[in-house]
């Protein structure tokens, strides 16, 4: 399904993929005409924040897509009356979005996290799937004001890659607001958020236990592992986002 339907999530239009395949024929049709799409992920502590800052909520309408990266999620759009099949998580997606590119010969741009996260993580998903063509790596700590040196600098490093896929990693909201004021020169065809990717595919962060994805907590093993950092995202963010959605659905209200 190259169409698939979109849920609106407190004014933020998710899509609901029904199988992996389904995102991977569309970035393969992408690529293969030569075109360029961005597609960003979220999950409820973005879906939070576009609810209050118009800035972020912008930013995400800006993407030609919007797809589903957490259980909490899922369940919002049960809550919604409506139903997001697959949960593109990237501590799984990554590795079935790269066996994707090297099945395809499609190449990847690893971009973010602290300096040499991305090299490590590069090298992790080469050793499990040697076909795989990485453009290239950066971290994401330097310079992103648009006319500054080493934005500069990392945006010829991409052009001269020309991956097929750019994987960019900086956290939200940074991550978006980076990719909405370069886009003109970033040449690659698709164009992906990853907030943490890199730092689970590395290793440096630690995947919550499969126990804990089984029943849908996740979000527990990311608040034992990093409490104070998601301490406030989970405890107070998650009620805060089902309140929200509540409203939605018997007030029609959306954002503020």
């Amino acid at each position: 399904m190259l169409n698939p339907p979109t849920i609106n999530m407190l004014g933020i239009p998710v899509t609901a993929y029904a199988r992996v395949d389904d995102l991977h024929s569309l970035m393969a049709a992408i690529i293969d005409a030569k075109q360029q799409k961005i597609i960003f992920n979220v999950n409820a502590h973005a879906l939070n924040m576009a609810y209050v800052e118009p800035n972020f909520r912008a930013a995400l309408h800006f993407a030609d897509a919007i797809i589903c990266d957490s259980r909490g999620v899922q369940l919002a759009a049960r809550l919604l009356g409506a139903s997001i099949p697959v949960n593109f998580a990237y501590n799984v997606w990554i590795w079935d979005l790269a066996r994707f590119c090297a099945g395809c010969g499609y190449s990847m741009f690893l971009l973010g996290a602290a300096q040499g996260v991305a090299d490590e993580a590069a090298q992790k998903l080469c050793e499990q799937i040697p076909e795989l063509r990485i453009a290239g790596t950066h971290h994401g700590y330097f310079d992103r004001s648009r006319s500054s040196a080493e934005n500069v600098a990392v945006l010829h490093m991409i052009r001269e890659a020309r991956p097929a896929v750019l994987l960019v990693c900086f956290g939200m909201p940074l991550q978006e607001y980076w990719i909405v004021e370069n886009r003109p020169d970033l040449a690659a065809s698709i164009i992906l958020t990853g907030g943490a990717a890199l730092d689970y595919t590395s290793g440096r962060l630690r995947i919550a236990p499969a126990w804990m994805r089984a029943r849908g907590l996740e979000w527990l093993g990311r608040l034992l592992a990093e409490p104070r950092r998601l301490g406030k995202r989970y405890l107070l963010g998650n009620p805060v986002f089902v309140f929200r959605l509540l409203m939605q659905r018997f007030f029609k209200i959306y954002s503020r």
